[in-house]
């Protein structure tokens, strides 16, 4: 290639840049002439993405070009990511900075007619219980012939800290009252309601459920009865429960030049964030420290500012939401809190 000038070669050699047409292929992917040679070059170096946004199409139709594009682009550009975030049901675009997204949500306008809107991505909150809490829920309906019966006798409990992120069941029944041949239906819908909770609809972790006792009917119950018992015993628990929203803490490496060593640390300190410790490595420093999910977005773009050559951000644990009594990112609702009957 010579500008627009193009010269057809039957081989290439070592230092030769050359252009193939029409070729499927990915960044980093190696090409010889013989199929049965195995050979591979080293793969290049791709590094993490540093910022992430949510990224959808502006109109539902743009559907298919959004996902062209983005199959196009992902595979030109290793450092470029879109995923699906199962949390808060949004694509979120990753990349190197701002202007590298923004740059492919124009190119996405520009070559696919697919104009693209790009946001902050919303946070995974998560809520949880913060003391145990007893629940007898009785779910009784009858409307003609068979009806429906199902009883559930037992407590919720927060998990340790270590643990805040799991959601757990225990069968502690002993007898016949709840028919083993039930205790998975209670258990379905136990998990069930942790997929979206009460108080933001956020999912429900960090809490054990423990079922001690209940009662059936032998005409009337039905899994379908102790499914709807055990989600009625989670609303119960929820009515009377003390319960709180937990926030991603996540743990942030920033290497920098020495110069702005201070500069950083003052920023982390102003942000009240939990600073950890610090490296050295010539010219470069590493300040580590943890802070919330919704505040690293803010990190990379200061980082930019001190001329960082590399950010590393990595989900570390789920922490009580730092500001007090309210949900925040969005979330809009006051935590309640209520009266707790302990086990």
């Amino acid at each position: 290639m010579h500008a627009a000038d193009m010269e057809d070669m039957g081989e290439a050699y070592a230092g030769d840049i050359c252009a193939l047409f029409g070729v499927d292929c990915a960044s980093g992917d190696t090409f010889v002439a013989d199929k049965n040679l195995q050979l591979s070059m080293e793969s290049i170096y791709v590094p993490e993405p540093v910022i992430s946004m949510s990224i959808r199409t502006k109109e539902n139709r743009d559907t298919d070009n959004f996902s062209k594009a983005v199959n196009r682009f992902s595979r030109e550009d290793p450092t470029f990511r879109v995923e699906y975030d199962n949390d808060s049901k949004e694509m979120i675009a990753s990349g190197m900075g701002e202007l590298h997204l923004e740059i492919y949500a124009q190119r996405m306008q520009r070559e696919y007619n697919c104009p693209v809107i790009l946001g902050k991505p919303k946070v995974a909150f998560r809520e949880s219980l913060m003391a145990p809490c007893e629940f007898d829920y009785l779910h009784k309906k009858q409307h003609g012939g068979s009806g429906q019966y199902g009883r559930v006798i037992g407590y919720m409990e927060p998990l340790p800290p270590e643990q805040n992120t799991q959601v757990l069941f225990q069968d502690d029944t002993v007898g016949t009252n709840v028919p083993k041949t039930f205790v998975p239906a209670i258990e379905k819908g136990f998990r069930t309601m942790c997929e979206k909770g009460c108080l933001t609809g956020h999912r429900i972790a960090g809490v054990r459920f423990r079922l001690v006792d209940g009662d059936h009917h032998i005409v009337d119950s039905q899994e379908l009865s102790f499914i709807l018992a055990a989600q009625g015993a989670v609303r119960q628990v929820y009515e009377y429960g003390s319960w709180h929203i937990l926030e991603p803490i996540m743990n942030v490496e920033v290497t920098a030049p020495i110069e702005f060593h201070g500069s950083i640390i003052a920023s982390i300190s102003k942000k009240m964030w939990a600073y950890s410790q610090h490296g050295h490595g010539g010219r470069m420093v590493h300040p580590l420290c943890r802070s919330p999910t919704k505040q690293h977005v803010w990190i990379c773009n200061r980082a930019q500012v001190y001329d960082s050559r590399q950010r590393g951000i990595q989900h570390g644990v789920y922490a009580l939401l730092s500001s007090t009594g309210r949900c925040t990112a969005g979330t809009g609702r006051k935590i309640r809190t209520r009266k707790c009957y302990r086990y």
